[in-house]
């Protein structure tokens, strides 16, 4: 569970769930549903952060290619 009533605390919680994200699907094969239940976007959130950490696209330094 990731809290954000603490901003710094939050931002490290973010990174270190995005990390176990990237294990349970790739390293462990697992499908994985993400979700908040306050409604607040943190999942949303999270998911960005995993996209930037982990799934960069292969042209992302090409803005051009990508659209």
């Amino acid at each position: 569970m990731i809290s954000d009533l603490d901003v710094d605390q939050y931002q490290g919680q973010l990174f270190k769930a995005a990390k176990i994200l990237n294990t349970l699907i790739y390293k462990q094969g697992h499908k994985v549903f993400v979700s908040c239940t306050t409604g607040c976007s943190r999942a949303t959130t999270l998911l960005i952060v995993y996209f930037a950490m982990f799934c960069r696209h292969p042209d992302w330094n090409n803005i051009q290619s990508l659209e």
